[in-house]
C-alpha cells in the first residue's frame, strides 16, 4: 500500500543518461545506471548548496516513439546553487505522489515498478500525471544488498485531470 502525499517543487542538480529498461529487448539498464550513479556520488562535493540526506532518481520516458528512458541521478539544492557545466538543473512541479517502499536487492526494483502499473495503478481510482518518476535513496539504501531499502513514487493526477 502506497503513501499518498503531496511533494512541493523541487530543484534538481545532476548527471543524465539515457537506458533501455528491463522490459526491453535492448536492456542496457546494467551498462549504464551504475557507473552514473558511482560518478555522481563521487562528486557531489562539486555542487553546492546540496540539501543533504537523500539523492533522487528521476526516470521519464525519452520518447513517445520507443522505450527508451531518459534518467538522472539529482540532489536537492537550494537557491544560489553552483555545479560543474557538464551536470544538468532541472526542477521537479510539485505534484501528489503515490511512494511505494521497495526492499531487497536494488537491482530488483522492477518487481515493485511492475507492481506500480501492472497492479496498483490498474486498481486504483488514481492516473499518472504523464510527469517523472522519482527513485528516493536515503540512508537505508545499500547497494547489491538484500536489506537494502529505498523509495519508488509516481507522480498523481489530479482529480480534474491535471
Amino acid at each position: 500500500v502506497p503513501e499518498i502525499a503531496s511533494r512541493p517543487a523541487m530543484r534538481l542538480v545532476g548527471l543524465r543518461t539515457c537506458f533501455y529498461s528491463v522490459d526491453s529487448d535492448k536492456n542496457n539498464i546494467g551498462q549504464c545506471l551504475p557507473p552514473l550513479w558511482d560518478e555522481f556520488l563521487a562528486r557531489l562535493g562539486q555542487v553546492t548548496h546540496a540539501v543533504e540526506g537523500l539523492c533522487y532518481g528521476v526516470v521519464k520516458p525519452a520518447s513517445d516513439r520507443d522505450d527508451l528512458l531518459d534518467y538522472v541521478a539529482v540532489i536537492e539544492v537550494g537557491e544560489g546553487s553552483r555545479f560543474p557545466e557538464d551536470m544538468v538543473a532541472l526542477t521537479v512541479p510539485a505534484c501528489a505522489y503515490a511512494t511505494f517502499s521497495h526492499r531487497g536487492y536494488p537491482q530488483h526494483v522492477d518487481r515493485t515498478v511492475d507492481y506500480i502499473y501492472s497492479t496498483w495503478l490498474l486498481q486504483s481510482s488514481r492516473r499518472h500525471s504523464g510527469g517523472a518518476d522519482l527513485e528516493i535513496y536515503g540512508k537505508g539504501y545499500v547497494p547489491a544488498s538484500a536489506a537494502s531499502e529505498f523509495h519508488y513514487a509516481i507522480p498523481l493526477a489530479d482529480d480534474d485531470g491535471q
